[in-house]
């Protein structure tokens, strides 16, 4: 019978990286070798290249062989354990970081999945053995460790892609937080479809479904929020401001202002929003259609410039928007889709007055 080998790596220190490797290798199993029950305090993922063997995880076992995947997540109990007659060989590599979670969203592991197995493992096997080839000790050692294990699990991901809603929330999360982190610069969003591996217009049903809103208005918004924060705690003058949060044009940064806040950027500042919360007395709405109360719940404003989507639900509201509750409804009246609410507070300027609401999520 063939001898059993091994050939391992684990790194000494854990770089901080979104996605970091904490160990690698390959390895033909002696007959009965077997790992656990136990945990790991990282995500371990095995592909089998050769022989027969168990995993058994959460209450199922499972017999794999050849071409077969399977993932070990953090702090769940496994064990594993080589055939008796013909056992296993396989690679490993096991990782962690911010990302990994996102990236494994996006193969075969989805929803829980914990097996899959691969029409081109080869391309997969040779992946993990270039991890293992790039180790050492070491910041770069680890960055090219990453990027073999981003590659890797890029194989994973064109070989079972997410679909369905998981995948239009999944794609729609990853491009608001590349949002979140560069919309201060001339962000695009056919650069964030590029990011998020998608087209421009399967990312547009992927915001639609998951934030009510394209992708440009969430940009837009992201970008309005900031600068509302920059007009009411700096100095910097409106066009400063406008060139802080991404516009290089400072016209077309004051119509998007409006647009958004209801005001412009000179006025919002003269006009700051006053602390507190300030109570919707009442709400005139159009018919959207839907019968459900709760369809038109509209809370508690937190300033007079805060817009509101049309046709969605309190939860989404309060999520969206930050609002503390309070839901007061006068009724829902034939007629165009334009809300307006009139709110009573003393001592606010006269535009919080019958402001109109757009068919827009909270700012």
């Amino acid at each position: 019978m063939a001898q059993g080998f091994k050939h391992s790596f684990k790194a000494a220190d854990r770089a901080e990286l979104p996605l970091v490797v904490y160990n690698s290798g390959f390895q033909k199993c002696a007959p009965g070798y077997a790992w656990g029950p136990g945990v790991r305090d990282h995500y371990l993922i095995h592909y089998v290249v050769s022989g027969r063997g168990t995993l058994e995880l959460e209450g199922r076992t499972f017999v794999l062989g050849p071409g077969d995947a399977f993932l070990i997540r953090p702090d769940v109990p496994a064990r594993y354990a080589a055939a008796a007659s013909d056992p296993w060989e396989y690679y490993w590599v096991g990782f962690a970081g911010v990302s990994a979670g996102l990236f494994l969203a996006q193969t075969g592991f989805a929803g829980g999945s914990s097996v899959c197995a691969l029409a081109e493992g080869d391309r997969f096997r040779r992946s993990l053995l270039e991890i293992y080839k790039a180790r050492g000790s070491g910041y770069p050692s680890a960055v090219r460790m990453a990027g073999y294990l981003q590659a890797a699990l890029g194989l994973l991901m064109e070989a079972t892609p997410p679909s369905g809603e998981e995948a239009l929330a999944l794609y729609a999360r990853h491009g608001a937080e590349f949002i979140h982190q560069n919309y201060s610069r001339g962000l695009t969003i056919e650069e964030v479809a590029r990011q998020v591996g998608v087209s421009r217009s399967y990312l547009y049903r992927a915001f639609r479904a998951e934030f009510a809103c394209s992708p440009s208005d969430y940009l837009a918004r992201c970008r309005i929020r900031r600068a509302c924060q920059l007009l009411r705690h700096s100095t910097l003058s409106v066009g400063a401001v406008a060139n802080s949060v991404g516009f290089e044009d400072h016209f077309y940064f004051s119509r998007t202002f409006r647009r958004i806040t209801g005001v412009s950027p000179t006025a919002y500042r003269i006009f700051p929003p006053v602390s507190g919360t300030s109570e919707v007395r009442k709400v005139v709405l159009g018919d959207c259609g839907i019968g459900q109360p709760d369809i038109f719940a509209v809370g508690q404003l937190h300033h007079p410039f805060r817009l509101f989507a049309a046709g969605q639900r309190a939860g989404q509201l309060h999520q969206g928007a930050g609002l503390p509750g309070g839901v007061v409804l006068d009724g829902a009246l034939q007629g165009p889709l334009l809300h307006r609410v009139q709110s009573r507070r003393g001592g606010v300027h006269p535009h919080d007055k019958g402001q109109l609401l757009r068919r827009q999520p909270g700012v």
